[in-house]
C-alpha cells in the first residue's frame, strides 16, 4: 500500500470527492475559527486541518512520523492545494467540465489507462495493465477500510489529473502563431548585423555631480510601485540562553554511569542488560576491526573477554562497552600507515630519483626519524596531514595488488624494511596492526548527557529576570550590553516563516509577532534547550515598499538615469569617427566591434544587458549608419554598421510556428498558476493557529 500513497500528496489531495469533482464548494463557507480567504471564500480551521490531516496520514503510512518542521511543510502543501481546489474548481464549473463515470472506468480498466494504474498495475515485460492484480486489490478493498481509503484517494488524483488535462488542452487549442510571426522568430535567429560601437559609461560621471532630491525618488517609487511590492514581515531582535548539562549534571551522570559499569562487569547476560540500559543504539552488535567504536580499536591488541571500557564521552553522548565475545570472520583486515613517492607521470629519469629519494629517506626511518612526522613533510598522496594513515583496510576491495599483498603479507607490526612499488609509486610503509579476522561481539550502552531540571530552572529565571526588566527595545538593548548578552538579528519574518536565524523549531515566535506583538514589546520563549528572549523590532506590512527601505535602489536608478540623459546630452555634441569621438570624451569611453549580432539576443558583448541597442542595430540599413546615443548596460552606447547578413526567404515557416507553439505550450501551465493565485486574493491567516 505504501507505494500508492506517495502519489495523493500532490493533487490528489482534493476536498471535492469523485461524484462532486467539480461541483460548487459548499464545503468552504467560514465560522469563528478562520484561517484565511481564498477568492472571496472564507477558509475555516477545520476545513484546512481536513486538508493537513489527509496529507499527514500519507507520510504516516509511508512509514514516517512528521515532526513540527515537517508539519510546516504539510501546512503549506495544505494551504497551496485549497487555492488550487478554489480556483480551478471554479474555472471547471464555469467552462462545464467533468469526469463522467464511463471515463473513470475506462481509466482503470478500458483502452485509455491512466498512466498512474500502469505505474503500479502494470506488467513490466509487457508494459499493459495486469488485469488479475488490478482485481485482487479491488477485492482486498471491498473488505479493507484503509485499502478502500488509498484507493478512493488515488481514483481522486486520477480524475483531477484528467480534466486538468481537459483544460489545459482547451487552453491550447486557443493557442497559435501566425506566419508573420514564424517569419519574424526566423529572421531573429539568421539574420545578423556587424557593428562598431562606441560604449561611454556611467563612471564618466561622478556621482557627487548628480543632485537627487526627495521629491524625485518618491516620483520614482510612485511611477515604478509594482516593482517595489512587498509582503508582509515582522523583524526581531533576541538573545538566547542555552540549557546545557552543568558540571554538577556531568558528576551525577558519572556516578550513576560507574554504577551500570560495576554491574556491566559482572552480568552474565551482556546483550540484554545492554539493550535495557542503553538510551540510544540496538544495545549489542558485532564488529570488525575497521567497524569497532574508538573506544575499542585504540586498545584491539590488548582487548580480553570480559573487559569493560568507559565511560567515555562524545558529543553530548556517554558510552560504556563490554568485550562479551571474540570470533573468526571470513574477511581480513589490516591497519597501515604509508608514505607515497608518486611516479605515475614521470619519464624513466625522474623515476630512478624518486626511487632513490624514497630509499634515503627509507634508512632516515629505519635509523630512528618519526614515520608520521616524515609522512606529513614527504608523502605525495592524501593521507599526508594524517601523518600517513590508512586506517583500516579490508584485503579484495581494490587496492594494488603489490601494495596489498606487501601489507597483508605481515606477520609483526612495523616498518616493512624495503620500498613498495604500486602503479601509482613507490611506498613506504609501516604496518600498525597485522592482519585479523577477528569479529568483536560488543555490548554498548549509551546515555545522553541532559541538563538537570535545577540547571535548566537557573536558565529560565535567567531568561525570564530579564525579559521582565527589559520594557522596552532601549532597555533590551542597555541591559544586554551591560550583561554582555549576544544579540542577533532576525529580518524579513514572514506569517509562516519556520526559520528564524539558527533557532530550532520558532513558531511560536511567529505566532507572537502577528496575533499581539506591536514594536518594542520584549518576550521570553521556551525553544528545545534553548530559551530566547526577543524584541519586536520593525513590521512591514502588505503592499508598496516604504522609501526609507528602499532608498538605496532607488537613488541608484534615478541618479542612474540623469547619468543617462548627461551622458547622452555630452556624447551627442561629439562628431567623428567612434574613434575620435571616444578620444574627444576621455579615457572611460571603449571601442567595441561584434560579428553576428543576432535579434534574438539582448545583449552586448563588454557592455551588458541592451535589448534596446540590439534593436537599434537591425534598424540600421546600410553600412556607414549610425545610431543615436542608447542607454546599455552601465552606460550609452553609439553603433555604426559594417555590414548585414539577412535571413534568406524560405518557402516553408512550420518549424518556426511549431517552435513558437512549444514556447507557448512549455510555459502554459506556469502562467495559468501564477495568473490564478494573482487573481486568487488570497488572505492568509494561518499564523493565528500554527
Amino acid at each position: 500500500m505504501g507505494r500508492l500513497l506517495v502519489v495523493v500528496v500532490g493533487l490528489s489531495i482534493m476536498a471535492f470527492v469523485l461524484t462532486d469533482l467539480v461541483g460548487s464548494k459548499t464545503g468552504m463557507s467560514g465560522n469563528d475559527r478562520d484561517v484565511g480567504e481564498i477568492a472571496g471564500e472564507t477558509i475555516s480551521q477545520d476545513q484546512f486541518v481536513n486538508y493537513v490531516e489527509n496529507i499527514k496520514n500519507n507520510y504516516i503510512q509511508q512509514g514516517m512520523n512528521p515532526n513540527e518542521a515537517m508539519m510546516q511543510n504539510i501546512r503549506n502543501q495544505a494551504w497551496d492545494q485549497m487555492i488550487f481546489d478554489v480556483m480551478y474548481g471554479e474555472l471547471y464549473s464555469k467552462v462545464g467540465l467533468t469526469i463522467t463515470q464511463d471515463e473513470r472506468v475506462d481509466m482503470v480498466q478500458g483502452n485509455n489507462i491512466a498512466p498512474i494504474i500502469l505505474q503500479y498495475f502494470g506488467d513490466p515485460s509487457t508494459g499493459q495493465l495486469d488485469r488479475n492484480q488490478l482485481n485482487n486489490f479491488l477485492t482486498q478493498g471491498s473488505v479493507d477500510p484503509q485499502a478502500r481509503y488509498n484507493w478512493e484517494l488515488t481514483e481522486s488524483q486520477i480524475a483531477s489529473e484528467r480534466i486538468r488535462t481537459k483544460y489545459d488542452n482547451l487552453l491550447l487549442k486557443t493557442n497559435y502563431a501566425t506566419l508573420a510571426e514564424a517569419q519574424r522568430e526566423y529572421d531573429s535567429q539568421l539574420a545578423s548585423v556587424n557593428i562598431d560601437y562606441a560604449y561611454f559609461p556611467f563612471d564618466a560621471i561622478d556621482d557627487a555631480s548628480v543632485t537627487v532630491t526627495e521629491g524625485e525618488l518618491n516620483s520614482y517609487l510612485k511611477a515604478n510601485k509594482d516593482q517595489y511590492q512587498v509582503t508582509q514581515s515582522r523583524s526581531i531582535e533576541y538573545t538566547t540562553f542555552q540549557v546545557i548539562p552543568s558540571a554538577s549534571d556531568s558528576a551525577t551522570y558519572q556516578k550513576d554511569l560507574e554504577n551500570i559499569k560495576n554491574q556491566l562487569e559482572t552480568t552474565e547476560d551482556d546483550s540484554t542488560f545492554a539493550m535495557i540500559n542503553t538510551e540510544q543504539g540496538v544495545g549489542f552488535d558485532t564488529y570488525n576491526a575497521k567497524t569497532l567504536p574508538v573506544d575499542l580499536a585504540l586498545n584491539i591488541g590488548g582487548m580480553k573477554q570480559g573487559d569493560v571500557y568507559g565511560p567515555s564521552l562524545t558529543n553530548g553522548v556517554y558510552s560504556l562497552y563490554k568485550l562479551s565475545g571474540v570470533e573468526n570472520g571470513d574477511k581480513k583486515f589490516v591497519k597501515a600507515s604509508h608514505i607515497l613517492f608518486n611516479t605515475e607521470a614521470l619519464d624513466a629519469t625522474a623515476k630512478r630519483a624518486a626511487r632513490t629519494k624514497a630509499n634515503s629517506l627509507l634508512t632516515k626511518i629505519r635509523n630512528g626519524a618519526d614515520f608520521a612526522q616524515m609522512a606529513r613533510e614527504n608523502s605525495e598522496d592524501s593521507s599526508a596531514p594524517l601523518g600517513g594513515d590508512l586506517g583500516w583496510y579490508e584485503e579484495n576491495t581494490g587496492w594494488d595488488e603489490a601494495f596489498s599483498a606487501a601489507i597483508f603479507a605481515r606477520t609483526r607490526k612495523g616498518l616493512i624494511p624495503r620500498l613498495i612499488e604500486s602503479q601509482f609509486g613507490y611506498h613506504i610503509i609501516t604496518v600498525e596492526e597485522v592482519p585479523t579476522t577477528k569479529q568483536f561481539k560488543v555490548a554498548n550502552i549509551q546515555v545522553l548527557l541532559t541538563p538537570s531540571f535545577e540547571t535548566r530552572n537557573i536558565v529560565f529565571q535567567q531568561a525570564s529576570e530579564f525579559a521582565s526588566v527589559a520594557k522596552s527595545y532601549q532597555d533590551f538593548t542597555d541591559i544586554s550590553n551591560e550583561r554582555g548578552y549576544p544579540v542577533f538579528s532576525g529580518d524579513n519574518i514572514g506569517p509562516n516563516s519556520n526559520v528564524i536565524g539558527s533557532l530550532v523549531e520558532p513558531r511560536q515566535i511567529v505566532v507572537w509577532l502577528y496575533s499581539e506583538a506591536e514594536r518594542g514589546d520584549v518576550k521570553d520563549f521556551e525553544l528545545d534547550d534553548t530559551y530566547v528572549v526577543a524584541v519586536h523590532t520593525n513590521r512591514v506590512e502588505e503592499g508598496t515598499a516604504t522609501l526609507a527601505s528602499v532608498r538605496t535602489d532607488i537613488e541608484s536608478k534615478v541618479r542612474g538615469d540623469k547619468k543617462v540623459e548627461m551622458l547622452k546630452t555630452r556624447v551627442a555634441a561629439l562628431s567623428g569617427t567612434l574613434q575620435e569621438m571616444i578620444a574627444a570624451f576621455g579615457e572611460t569611453g571603449k571601442f567595441y566591434t561584434t560579428a553576428s549580432l543576432k535579434l534574438n539576443t539582448n545583449s552586448l558583448p563588454n557592455v551588458g544587458t541592451a535589448p534596446e541597442a540590439v534593436g537599434a542595430a537591425h534598424s540600421l540599413a546600410t553600412p556607414g549608419d549610425r545610431s543615436g546615443v542608447i542607454a546599455a548596460g552601465n552606460g550609452v552606447v553609439v553603433m555604426e554598421l559594417r555590414s548585414r547578413s539577412e535571413a534568406a526567404d524560405i518557402a516553408d515557416y512550420t518549424a518556426y510556428e511549431n517552435q513558437l507553439m512549444q514556447r507557448i505550450s512549455s510555459q502554459q501551465r506556469y502562467l495559468l498558476a501564477q495568473s490564478m493565485r494573482e487573481r486568487a486574493s488570497v488572505v492568509d491567516e494561518r499564523y493565528k493557529f500554527y
